[in-house]
């Protein structure tokens, strides 16, 4: 927990803010959930995989800016266009460059659904 503690402590503030919401909004809606640096970034798991949270200061996230919240199974959610796959067959992200931005209903609903669907 220390190292992903460090991990957001240091990261630029607007990133820092952006995944600061987004963490706290992982942790209350899937109580239950373990963090992991993975690739460098917090992974949130459950049976598997749940989600991610990726700062663009993570060199290899490929992000030029803002924050990503990633789904791992992104493909099998109800997302309504909210997340963008790119070239990935399965996972779905949306990227969030202000923290006006974060939808917490939309957020929390397909936390939701990522935590029933790793509980099946």
């Amino acid at each position: 927990m220390e190292e992903i503690d460090s991990l957001y402590d240091n990261l630029p503030e607007e990133e820092r803010i952006i995944s600061t919401i987004l963490r706290e909004l992982i942790r209350e809606t899937i109580p239950d959930c373990r963090e992991k640096i993975s690739w460098g970034a917090p992974f949130y798991y459950g049976r598997k995989s749940i989600c991610f949270v990726w700062p663009a200061s993570i060199p290899w996230g490929k992000l030029t800016s803002g924050v990503a919240l990633g789904f791992t199974r992104g493909r099998e959610l109800d997302h309504e266009g909210f997340l963008q796959f790119g070239d990935r067959k399965i996972i779905g992200r949306h990227i969030f460059i202000s923290p006006e931005e974060i939808d917490v209903e939309q957020i929390v609903r397909l936390l939701q659904s990522a935590s029933a669907l790793d509980k099946k």
